[in-house]
């Protein structure tokens, strides 16, 4: 069923803003400027217990998280 004019309008233009933590935010700024990720930038901005999720993979704490960026 196709949506109603109005519907359509509202979905074509609704813009999104997304409110990212810092860790994240980070992450995405540095990947962005360069192939790879800088951990010591990167590594300030995470909880001791933080946890990557990759490829069926999980990399827990600062020190596997450091790995799996280099």
């Amino acid at each position: 069923m196709p949506l109603p004019i109005m519907a359509y309008r509202f979905y074509r233009t609704a813009a999104m803003s997304l409110a990212l933590p810092s860790a994240i935010a980070c992450f995405f700024t540095a990947s962005n400027a360069v192939d790879a990720v800088d951990a010591a930038v990167l590594l300030p901005h995470l909880a001791d217990d933080a946890v990557v999720h990759d490829e069926h993979r999980q990399h827990r704490g600062a020190a596997a998280i450091a790995a799996w960026l280099a």
